[in-house]
């Protein structure tokens, strides 16, 4: 909103995000953001939230309408207009958090009837404050290899071109290498890069044993991959 919009009872809160029907995402002055932890919903404060980690992405959330924190009249309410513009429909914003992080609370929305399931992604609380954008999570992670900045797309081809040669008919494999190049998901390209050895047995990185163990054992037409 435009800062003359601006109230002093803003200045504790973490402010509402939301989209309009183009997907440009904006604050909503006067209402907080809230998480949702199964059906208990939180208004968020300052401190309960951290500047987006870097490689997250926003997502708005078609067919939903955002629950907002009214700070005037200290209640929940779901939005389905732009209290300052009510020809404009608006929607939830979610977060999708870089790897190396785990959410602390859900974007809080209410479907509309006619609302399609969302596809399997961690929907994040996210809201604004002083000039950029916070993320409800916490770093469980602080690895090098889950740095985002890190993964050059050629350092991952080479490594999906390594695992493909060592397991070629390994379902798993195929199902990140689809992750990896056509959904851009961090996980997947992840796996693929911390695989050049050389980059990480020389810090003293070893992969993942499960992943190894699995991988290694589970191949087409075993009972294991038949089950997957």
């Amino acid at each position: 909103m435009k800062p003359d919009q601006r109230s002093d009872i803003d200045l504790d809160w973490l402010t509402a995000v939301v989209a309009n029907q183009k997907g440009e995402i904006f604050e909503l002055a006067g209402y907080a953001a809230v998480g949702m932890s199964a059906k208990q919903l939180t208004p968020l404060k300052k401190n309960q939230a951290v500047s987006l980690p870097y490689g997250s992405e926003l997502m708005f959330l078609p067919d939903r309408r955002p629950l907002l924190y009214d700070i005037k009249n200290q209640q929940f309410v779901p939005l389905g207009h732009n209290p300052y513009d009510v020809s404009e429909k608006i929607y939830p914003v979610a977060a999708f958090n870089s790897p190396g992080y785990i959410i602390t609370h859900n974007s809080a929305y209410e479907d509309n009837p006619e609302a399609a399931p969302l596809p399997l992604f961690s929907y994040g609380a996210v809201g604004w404050f002083q000039g950029s954008f916070h993320s409800t999570v916490l770093q469980v992670d602080p690895e090098r290899r889950q740095d985002l900045r890190l993964m050059q797309p050629e350092q991952v081809a080479a490594g999906i071109q390594r695992i493909r040669q060592k397991l070629p008919d390994n379902r798993l494999r195929q199902h990140l290498e689809g992750c990896a190049l056509n959904y851009g998901c961090p996980a997947g390209k992840n796996f693929f890069w911390v695989d050049m050895k050389h980059r990480y047995q020389r810090q003293g990185y070893v992969m993942p044993t499960a992943w190894v163990v699995y991988l290694s054992r589970n191949r087409v037409g075993s009972p294991a991959a038949r089950n997957e």
